[in-house]
């Protein structure tokens, strides 16, 4: 399987979120109106924010859980190895 280019992937509702910033930031340059300015703003702002602060390479991360026995509604805690490489 070919590995993308690039590591941002939007989910569907980012790529909406995304297109709705674009239409608006569109409409704030042609109209100059303070509304869709703001409303580009709002809808950019936490796209760039993942943009900036995600974490990468997430998708080299594995976990696994082994199988478990418990009897039916007791508490359970399991501990599980992260491995990031």
């Amino acid at each position: 399987m070919a590995e993308p280019a690039s590591t941002v992937e939007f989910t569907p509702r980012g790529r909406v979120v995304a297109w709705l910033a674009a239409l608006a930031t569109g409409a704030a340059w042609l109209g100059n109106d303070p509304n869709a300015r703001l409303a580009a703003a709002l809808l950019a702002a936490p796209l760039l924010l993942d943009l900036l602060l995600r974490q990468r390479r997430l998708q080299d991360t594995e976990l696994r859980l082994g199988p478990r026995r418990c009897t039916a509604e007791s508490p359970v805690c399991d501990q599980a190895p992260v491995d990031g490489s």
